[in-house]
């Protein structure tokens, strides 16, 4: 690596170190540190919401099936945040105005018990610790092609972005995501847009109505009940906010979704060869965009884990709010190092980041939002759907086919059997 690109990195990485430093000045309680004291305007909660989807995992990811596919089969994971954040837009107000922390905390209101809450935030836990898994191996495939060994760039990444959280929580986060998000998106467009089409015309192979439907689906599923997602609408400052923010995410999204997977569409082999077509600056740019994309996703997801930890599991443990909020950043230390480890064994990006997917929403996914539009759902119509489509699906990836969509099959086992239990009539005795 160039020792200009090693000081452009480092000074980018201290200066998202320093504004965590900063943020942690505005915390004073749990609150603060897991929703920004629910203070989050228009414009900043857009470009959170946003920055969690376009993060390491959608530019390397797009770039890789933009190759494979062309611009349009790239941008479908691209479409399908949008379309998620179209689709939260209709519930984020009602969720708002409850005032919560989490989703599982919205289930154990809607149904009442002692099951739902914990089993659904420890479903969410691994699908987080998945998706930011995949964000870390996307740090290690960027950093690779400037030859740091990809453990290594795993780890520097992972440690600073440990760290600005830890620190400064919420604020840090929404106040980094903007950055990164700006920096991310304008490295990306610039160098699709500059870089050279192939001398000979690339074949494409396009993607099957059902490799469609498994992109689509989990994403969209999981964009409606992601504790990621909910933890930036609930930090809104009201109703309207959280709704209107929701919308002009997917507005962004949309737009710069396009770029990587046009980029990629340009390039013949690999990521690699595309660098020798660039300025020196716009290799350093782009290094640093992708790095702000992966960091901008990966404290998403560090403060969310933090909040299922402190307010979903360990809730009862106390009511000090100062030890709460221990807690919390704890929970960010434990979550990062727990993601970095298991990064090393996980499979292709956006493989990686739809499986995860698709553990939680096929389980979570239509007890929640059944909920929310339908006064006939019972608590052990919940309980036993969630514990069923999660026993199906995993023992489906492990003993069935290659080919079977399980992030719809769960999805429908779920359904199917919430709603056969909420009605059937209660037997009251005679």
């Amino acid at each position: 690596m160039d020792p200009i690109l090693y000081g452009a990195v480092l000074a980018y990485l201290m200066f998202m170190f320093l504004i965590g430093v900063l943020s942690s000045r505005r915390i004073k309680s749990t609150e603060d540190f897991l929703l920004a004291g629910r203070r989050l305007g228009v414009l900043l909660l857009a470009f959170t919401l946003a920055a969690t989807h376009f993060g390491g995992g959608m530019v390397m990811g797009e770039i890789e099936y933009g190759m494979l596919h062309g611009t349009l089969g790239g941008m479908w994971y691209g479409i399908s945040c949008a379309i998620g954040l179209l689709a939260l837009s209709f519930i984020a107000p009602r969720l708002r105005e409850l005032s919560l922390f989490t989703a599982p905390e919205y289930l154990e209101r809607r149904y009442g018990g002692r099951l739902l809450r914990p089993y659904a935030a420890l479903l969410s836990l691994a699908s987080m610790i998945g998706i930011l898994a995949a964000q870390i191996i996307a740090t290690e495939e960027l950093l690779s092609l400037f030859g740091v060994p990809p453990r290594i760039a795993g780890a520097i990444a992972t440690i600073i972005f440990i760290i600005y959280t830890f620190f400064g929580g919420m604020w840090a986060v929404t106040l980094t995501d903007f950055i990164q998000l700006t920096i991310a998106a304008g490295a990306t467009i610039t160098i699709a847009l500059i870089a050279p089409v192939p001398e000979i015309a690339n074949t494409y192979e396009p993607l099957t109505a059902l490799g469609i439907m498994g992109i689509v689906v989990p994403t969209v599923m999981y964009t409606l009940i992601g504790q990621d997602f909910y933890q930036r609408f609930l930090s809104a400052k009201n109703a309207k906010t959280a709704r209107n923010s929701s919308i002009l995410a997917a507005l962004i999204l949309i737009v710069i979704s396009f770029f990587p997977a046009f980029l990629g569409s340009k390039l013949s082999s690999s990521l690699s060869s595309l660098l020798s077509y660039i300025p020196g600056f716009l290799g350093i740019l782009f290094i640093i965009g992708v790095l702000g994309a992966i960091m901008s996703t990966a404290d998403s997801l560090l403060s969310a884990a933090a909040s299922h930890i402190t307010v979903d599991l360990f809730a009862r443990v106390t009511e000090d709010d100062r030890k709460r909020l221990l807690y919390s950043r704890v929970s960010v230390l434990l979550v990062g190092l727990l993601a970095l480890a298991i990064s090393f064994v996980m499979p292709t990006i956006i493989d990686a980041i739809v499986f995860a997917y698709t553990i939680y929403t096929a389980a979570v996914f239509f007890p929640l939002v059944l909920g929310l539009v339908w006064k006939k759902g019972k608590r052990m119509a919940a309980e036993v759907s969630m514990i069923c489509s999660t026993i199906f699906v995993i023992a489906s990836f492990i003993y069935a086919p290659e080919g079977i969509p399980l992030e719809i099959t769960g999805a429908v086992i779920s359904l199917i059997l919430f709603v056969i239990i909420s009605v059937i009539p209660e037997h009251t005795g005679g």
